[in-house]
């Protein structure tokens, strides 16, 4: 995904909120500080459609946000 982003092409990456503060700090060196991904409860894994699909509509804008900014 990183590399991706630094040919131009926007991604919409999720991260569960227990990963949130590992995965920032390992992106720094990497040259990607304040990284912009999107936080989404965790445990995500055997979650219902229904729970998903809730929390789908709830981050639906900040998905659009990272795939459309220049």
């Amino acid at each position: 995904l990183l590399l991706l982003e630094r040919h131009g092409i926007p991604v919409a990456t999720f991260i569960t909120s227990v990963f949130t503060k590992k995965v920032g700090a390992e992106l720094v060196p990497l040259g990607f500080k304040d990284y912009p991904f999107i936080e989404i409860p965790h445990p995500f894994a055997n979650r219902t459609d229904e729970w998903i699909n809730e929390r789908a509509g709830l981050v639906v804008d900040q998905v659009v946000g990272l795939l459309t900014q220049k």
